[in-house]
């Protein structure tokens, strides 16, 4: 019918529209909105809502957010981005479902804590931390997850570059991610964003 036509319209230009930000963010030009002051938290309260109806009953959330934490300074719509890929990549991981944690905190990093450089020393950091029960991963591929060629999903399936944007954004910032996981076991990202 007409209305499915456009309905397909709609969800084709949206796609686009997403890959379009998605590229924008690894050429590495600005933003549209401008970079400010915000806390994580916010962001994450305005969106919960959104996952908790569109993951469904299978997956269920816990949070676990810092009432006092620091602000970090991003654009509000990578911000977004950031926790959307991370959200989406643990419902991947959880196909008959599971349970999916939210974790923010304020954190100083002692030196060589995620990195042999001495570039990270002792900074206080606002730590993101989104755990699944999902199935896990094993080493090998842990260590390729943000390459943007690389993905596990079966051929003709869907796959975009959601942890690639991830990795994307926290290189912009001058962040680090932190990945942990085993097979069978779920996976941890944490990001740590500078305060």
């Amino acid at each position: 019918t007409l209305y499915q036509h456009a309905t397909a319209i709609r969800g084709a230009t949206q796609r686009a529209a997403k890959l379009t930000e998605h590229l924008y963010v690894f050429s590495g030009r600005k933003p549209q909105q401008a970079e400010s002051p915000l806390n994580l938290n916010q962001i994450i309260s305005e969106m919960i809502q959104l996952f908790k109806s569109v993951f469904g009953e299978k997956i269920q959330f816990f949070l676990d957010l810092n009432p006092a934490l620091s602000q970090v300074t991003i654009c509000p719509i990578l911000a977004e981005q950031l926790l959307m890929n991370l959200l989406l990549n643990a419902r991947d991981a959880m196909p008959e479902g599971g349970s999916l944690t939210i974790c923010t905190d304020n954190v100083i990093l002692p030196l060589g804590a995620l990195s042999t450089t001495s570039e990270n020393k002792t900074r206080p950091y606002v730590m993101l931390s989104i755990f699944d029960t999902g199935v896990g991963m094993s080493d090998q591929i842990t260590t390729k997850i943000f390459d943007p060629t690389f993905t596990t999903k079966k051929f003709g399936k869907v796959h975009g570059i959601g942890l690639s944007t991830v990795a994307a954004i926290v290189k912009r910032y001058k962040g680090q991610i932190l990945v942990k996981s085993e097979e069978g076991q779920g996976s941890a990202f944490h990001i740590y964003l500078p305060v």
